[in-house]
C-alpha cells in the first residue's frame, strides 16, 4: 500500500506484485476530461485495461517501479488532478468524533 501525499490532500492506492511477474499492478483513477491525455503520457505496455465510472476513469495499469506509481498517482489520480475531497473523508472524520 502506497500512502501518497500532496498538498493538504492524501490518497491509498494498493500496489500488487507478485512472484515471477515484473513490476506492479496499480490502478489510478483519471478525470474523464484528462483521459486522453494521460494516455499519452504512459509507456508502452502500462496500460492493462480501463473502467469507465461516472465521474473519471480509472485506468489499470502494469508499471516497472512504486516510483513510477507515486509519479502517476501524484499527477493524475482524479483527487488530486481536480482539487475534489473524497466524500468519505468527512463522514469518516465525524464517525471518529462521534458524531455520526
Amino acid at each position: 500500500m502506497l500512502l501518497i501525499m500532496k498538498e493538504s490532500r492524501w490518497t491509498v492506492r494498493p500496489a500488487i506484485s507478485k512472484e515471477k511477474v515484473k513490476g506492479y499492478g496499480f490502478e489510478v483513477p483519471v478525470d474523464t476530461a484528462l483521459s486522453e491525455v494521460f494516455l499519452k503520457h504512459l509507456r508502452k505496455g502500462e496500460i492493462e485495461e480501463i473502467h469507465d465510472h461516472v465521474e473519471n476513469k480509472h485506468f489499470h495499469l502494469t508499471v516497472d517501479s512504486l516510483k513510477r506509481c507515486i509519479e502517476l498517482a501524484g499527477e493524475w489520480d482524479y483527487y488530486f488532478s481536480t482539487r475534489t475531497k473524497w466524500r468519505r473523508s468527512a463522514f469518516l472524520f465525524l464517525s471518529i468524533l462521534g458524531f455520526l
